[in-house]
């Protein structure tokens, strides 16, 4: 069984100081087919521009960004590979390195931590967070498909390729090593 050593409970320490000052967001709702996976990116990048406390034009704001965490769940439901690198020429912040954060179910939380991590080492004055999921577009019995064919096809396949087959089973982990 794995066991967590006292090195791996360390929590670091930020160099700089991170602060959120503007956002923007897509109208929630299940289906979208009126726009493409990075118009619906555009209207929350748009809004996070013009709407804003900063006092600054959007082109001075989109000026400052020196780094995209883009997060989103999964490629294999947008018919689309690297989204982030076409969000990111959509946005018009091409050549701009961006980074593709796909964690599951804490996508979301994971892409503005890598973004606050950014600022913080002094990797980057301004992030950009953007985030985006489309797996609500198809039915439960498709998205679970689409999840089990796309995982790990040393152990998964075992199981059917059925997704509640994937999830933990409340047994603890052995792994030798």
């Amino acid at each position: 069984m794995i066991m967590l050593q006292e090195g791996n409970w360390r929590v670091p320490k930020w160099n700089r100081k991170v602060y959120a000052v503007a956002g923007g967001l897509t109208e929630y709702k299940k289906f979208c087919p009126e726009m493409k996976l990075e118009e619906q990116v555009m209207v929350a990048f748009r809004q996070m521009l013009e709407r804003n406390a900063l006092k600054l034009s959007p082109r001075e704001v989109k000026g400052l960004i020196n780094f995209i965490a883009a997060g989103n769940f999964a490629d294999h439901f947008q018919d689309q590979l690297l989204c982030e690198a076409k969000v990111t020429d959509y946005l018009g912040l091409d050549p701009m390195y961006d980074i593709g954060i796909k964690t599951g179910g804490a996508t979301g939380g994971s892409t503005v931590l890598t973004a606050a991590m950014a600022i913080a080492s002094g990797y980057a004055n301004v992030a950009l967070a953007v985030g985006w999921e489309r797996m609500s577009e198809v039915d439960t019995r498709t998205g679970n498909y689409y999840i089990s064919t796309a995982a790990c096809k040393d152990f998964e396949t075992r199981l059917s390729r059925i997704y509640s087959a994937l999830r933990p089973n409340g047994r603890a982990l052995r792994v030798d090593l």
